[in-house]
């Protein structure tokens, strides 16, 4: 089930994002900075074959009695002619001709356990297009895991920050260090990331 769209911050949606009738992501997405603030998901060992190409949008965001599975923007412009899909959320256009890289939120090659990564909006740094801010560009970036063994336990975890330059390090952590960091970088409460003793 998607959950529903009157979460308690402004300009936030939750979504369960769905491909080919599987859901994959839990996610926190900003609509006005057009970026995922937090997504979660249950990795498994991947089969290789490098990074997707296609740029997936979420129909969710453009009307939410559409498709719930995510689409290439072009193929979903031949049921939807004329509908512009970038007002809530990012397209592959804002990227062409810039120096930013989409990024992508499930690498392949994962071993089985839990993962959430996310992103702290930063108030006056923008990919512009015609004048017009469309994306903005985080601050720091974080990432958290916790691999479970073959019952479901948890066995290892940790977590990384950094600043979202090309000239940055990565700062490795514990889960609770990770959540430590992110409390200075945002007014909002930062809650369990992982629920099980992941932490331990």
């Amino acid at each position: 089930m998607v959950p529903k769209w009157n979460v308690p911050k402004r300009n936030t949606v939750c979504l369960c994002q769905r491909f080919n009738n599987r859901y994959h992501f839990a996610t926190l997405y900003n609509t006005y900075h057009r970026i995922a603030i937090y997504s979660a998901y249950r990795f498994q060992t991947g089969g290789g074959g490098g990074r997707e190409k296609y740029w997936y949008i979420e129909p969710q965001l453009v009307d939410r009695s559409w498709n719930k599975d995510m689409e290439v923007e072009e193929d979903l412009a031949i049921n939807h002619m004329g509908v512009y899909f970038g007002q809530s959320q990012a397209l592959n256009e804002d990227y062409i001709n810039t120096t930013y890289d989409r990024g992508h939120l499930n690498p392949n090659g994962h071993h089985t356990g839990l993962r959430a990564g996310g992103r702290h909006p930063f108030q006056n740094n923008w990919i512009i297009k015609n004048n017009n801010p469309r994306v903005n560009i985080p601050d720091y970036i974080w990432n958290a895991y916790c691999c479970l063994d073959k019952k479901g336990w948890p066995i290892r975890s940790g977590g990384a920050i950094a600043n979202n330059t090309d000239q940055t390090s990565v700062k490795s952590c514990t889960l609770s260090e990770l959540k430590t960091l992110l409390k200075q970088y945002t007014k909002s409460k930062v809650l369990v990331l992982f629920r099980n003793k992941c932490g331990a």
